[in-house]
């Protein structure tokens, strides 16, 4: 072995400790980068997969109705693929012990499965021909209710129940996030499920004949898709066209590819954060090792060893740091990432998920590791090039002494004890290893935050959702839009203490070139259900006329209270109206907008009527109502705030491990920090505790004299770390916030709490890693040797 790969290793094992902690924020950054970037790539190839094999729609569109021989037109036009016709609807459906739910009734072919979204069969097969009320159910609904092949669904459909028999349990490209519309906060299968019939059956039990009123399309490849889309919407205007979505605006994929997106930003952000802290930890390092050496470098460029060699031999120690992080790392991260996107398939209907491992990102994280330690490296090594023989053979001459600030107040200076001068004096001389530990605590108090805030906000959000904005005990839709007067007859149930009657009506917003989709909600105007509140948390009471737009939809489409937009009403036909904007609400999810229901009405020109009600109960009858409730047939579903509370939470356990995950690789940065800062402070000042060793001190006072030291430091960074975590949130908050859901900036006084115990427990455990350092001070060795 060559001498200076000798000198080497002895170097890494006398500062093992700092070489581990280095390491080891380099290993939770390639972890991180491994776990999220393998999740992604599995999901995002495995949904890229499951569309294509299954061949998902590239777009379809909502109409009144169009015959078959439509559809034949449709297939022949210019770019197109191929087109199918069917027939959705939603409706009720009772699921035994009083529970009702919404289902999505879709026709399919009585023989084979169709060209366009194609089903993946868990169990069973597809529909017996020998029976016309077989069907087919989604597999989380199936799941959830612990359907089977044999196992009956009775939905309810103009008023009457008819029941069909369960023939096989599937999974869908179209239903990967199932939900029922966008003003839903979360897939629920006990509330939501897709049942799918004969097109014979539908066409017989809903009086559609040979009609549908959906078309869904495939384009050729190549095609420009904007283009054929503008030409198909005129061929359907005849055939009531009421709307047309894209591939990447139809629900579920629209979810998926907000978790992806998210998921891609969180593989390249976080990590980025760790290795620019290891960087910074290396850099720090090896400007002590070489100022140490100074002396030795001297040497070895006076018998003969060239700049470039001794360059490299410096360099190599980065290298090794990141090379012992990375690779452990990459094998961590594939490990938690397989584990992760076995979660995500709990949340998502992905019956073709391939776990792969990628081993591209063996090469991916050592390489990144590899460049930030480098350049760290070369960075603080370059010095050795200015080092000349002669000069280096004589010490460096010490840094000149000077008054701190706070030793000119001598009103304060006085009254201290020599141990805080002492620790005072020596925060403020060495002003770029104390920059370095706070801009290190800064980072690991944002860490902390940024990984508390997201369960902060989401938990304030659902609080708001659920309990502050809604208060209604049940949410009940009618199958068909029914009487205002009959919607309010439900208050003669007894048990009911309250019910208000609601209009929802889906609606395109138009202002100008820019166009969004939306539920108007009618509501009473003197209400008690519905607290709506503007950006500033202030009461907004439901005007005469007008229409209150969500927040997220007025910043989009550039609206402002007092502006007049072109409000486009799907009903039994499109209804265009110009309709003044009366205010902004605040929502964080679903981005309703409202009205006066009965000024919704008027607009509809159908006079004032309603599609469901919000009823609250009193508590020991909610079981009474409920049957009856049940038992009546214009009743198509009843949902339960508290259970869509309730459901909404048991999705959160993806949120629980990424949040725990981000903890520990926080732990490992944050402790990293302040363990290499303090063994950098007790190396360079080996003389001075030697000293104060030699005058009587004991162990404890001098450790005490350091921890003073970094308490110090870590109570300096706490303000502009919570800053900086601060403005860190609101950067997220508005990165991950999307067409479905807001974040909004929420950080509990627990989170404060959790990050201040952090910095203090990090400064203990540090402190305690480096008693060995203490007490292992050779008096005599130490004072007599210059350059320590």
């Amino acid at each position: 072995m060559k001498k200076l790969n000798r000198m080497l290793l002895r170097e890494i094992m006398k500062s093992k400790g700092q070489f581990i902690a280095a390491a080891a924020v380099v290993f939770a950054g390639i972890a991180m980068f491994s776990a999220s970037y393998m999740s992604y790539q599995n999901l995002r190839n495995s949904v890229e997969g499951y569309y294509e094999k299954y061949s998902f729609l590239d777009y379809y569109a909502k109409v009144q109705s169009i015959s078959s021989a439509g559809i034949s037109q449709i297939k022949e036009k210019e770019g197109l693929k191929d087109a199918i016709g069917r027939i959705s609807i939603d409706l009720g459906a009772d699921m035994g012990n009083d529970k009702r739910v919404t289902i999505r009734l879709i026709s399919l072919p009585d023989e084979a499965q169709p060209s366009i979204n194609k089903l993946v069969f868990k169990s069973g097969s597809y529909f017996n021909k020998n029976h016309q009320n077989s069907c087919l159910v989604n597999r989380k609904f199936a799941e959830f209710y612990r359907l089977k092949k044999g196992s009956k669904v009775k939905a309810i459909i103009n008023f009457k129940t008819y029941e069909f028999n369960i023939d096989g349990v599937v999974d869908s490209p179209e239903f990967i996030y199932a939900m029922k519309s966008s003003t839903e906060v979360s897939p629920s299968p006990e509330r939501f499920g897709v049942v799918y019939i004969k097109e014979s059956a539908a066409a017989s039990i809903l009086g559609m004949g040979n009609m549908y009123n959906e078309v869904h399309v495939a384009f050729k490849e190549g095609v420009k898709a904007d283009s054929v889309i503008d030409k198909l919407e005129d061929v359907l205007k005849p055939y009531g066209f009421n709307a047309g979505i894209k591939r990447k605006d139809q629900l579920s994929c629209a979810m998926v590819d907000n978790e992806l997106s998210e998921l891609e930003k969180i593989a390249f952000m976080f990590p980025a954060l760790f290795l620019t802290v290891a960087a910074t930890i290396i850099y720090i390092m090896q400007r002590r090792i070489i100022s140490n050496q100074r002396t030795l470098i001297g040497v070895m460029k006076a018998i003969g060893y060239t700049n470039s060699r001794i360059l490299l031999h410096y360099i190599l120690y980065s290298l090794l740091i990141a090379l012992v992080g990375a690779i452990p790392g990459v094998f961590t991260g594939i490990f938690i990432g397989t584990r992760l996107t076995r979660i995500y398939n709990q949340i998502f209907s992905i019956p073709v998920m391939e776990i792969k491992i990628y081993w591209n990102l063996l090469i991916i994280g050592v390489l990144l590791s590899v460049s930030f330690c480098l350049l760290a490296g070369y960075g603080s090594a370059k010095r050795v090039l200015s080092i000349e023989p002669a000069e280096a053979m004589r010490s460096e001459a010490p840094k000149i002494g000077k008054r701190i600030f706070l030793e000119k107040v001598s009103f304060i200076w006085k009254r201290l004890h020599f141990g805080w001068k002492m620790s005072i004096r020596n925060i403020f001389r060495s002003r770029a290893r104390t920059s370095f530990t706070i801009a290190g605590m800064m980072a690991t108090i944002m860490f902390f935050m940024v990984s508390l805030f997201f369960m902060d906000s989401i938990k304030y959000i659902l609080h708001q959702s659920f309990f502050v904005f809604q208060k209604q005990d049940y949410k009940i839709m009618f199958s068909r839009p029914s009487s205002y007067y009959d919607a309010l007859e439900l208050q003669n149930l007894e048990g009911v203490r309250k019910v208000e009657p609601i209009l929802e009506i889906p609606i395109d917003i138009n202002n100008g070139w820019r166009k969004e989709d939306s539920i108007a909600v009618g509501i009473m105007k003197e209400n008690s259900f519905c607290h709506l509140i503007d950006d500033t948390g202030a009461p907004v009471k439901v005007p005469e006329s007008g229409l209150l737009v969500a927040h997220s939809i007025a910043e989009k489409l550039d609206i402002r209270p007092g502006d007049t937009v072109k409000v486009k009403l799907h009903l039994k036909s499109i209804q265009e109206k110009d309709i003044q904007v009366a205010g902004v609400v605040k929502q964080y999810a679903g981005f309703n907008c409202y009205m006066n229901i009965e000024e919704l009405g008027r607009l509809t020109k159908e006079g004032i009527f309603a599609t469901g009600a919000l009823m609250s109960v009193k508590a020991g009858d909610k079981e009474a109502i409920l049957k009856e409730l049940f038992d009546m047939p214009g009743v198509k579903t009843v949902d339960s705030r508290v259970d869509g509370y309730n459901d909404f939470m048991e999705f959160l356990d993806l949120m629980y491990t990424f949040i725990g995950f981000m903890i520990f690789f926080g732990t490992i940065m944050g402790f990293s920090i302040i363990f290499n800062t303090t063994v950098i402070n007790i190396m360079e000042r080996r003389r001075e505790l030697a000293s104060l060793k030699v005058l009587g001190y004991t162990e404890r006072e001098i450790e005490s004299i350091i921890f003073r030291e970094n308490m110090m430091v870590g109570i300096i960074s706490l303000i502009p770390g919570m800053l900086f975590g601060r403005a860190m949130c609101n950067f997220l908050a508005q990165l991950f916030s999307n067409e479905l859901f807001a974040l909004e900036v929420i950080i509990s006084p627990r989170t404060y709490a959790i990050t201040c115990l952090s910095v203090f427990v990090f400064t203990v455990l540090a402190l305690n890693a480096n008693k060995k350092n203490v007490s292992g001070l050779d008096m005599v060795e130490v004072l007599k040797n210059r350059e320590s």
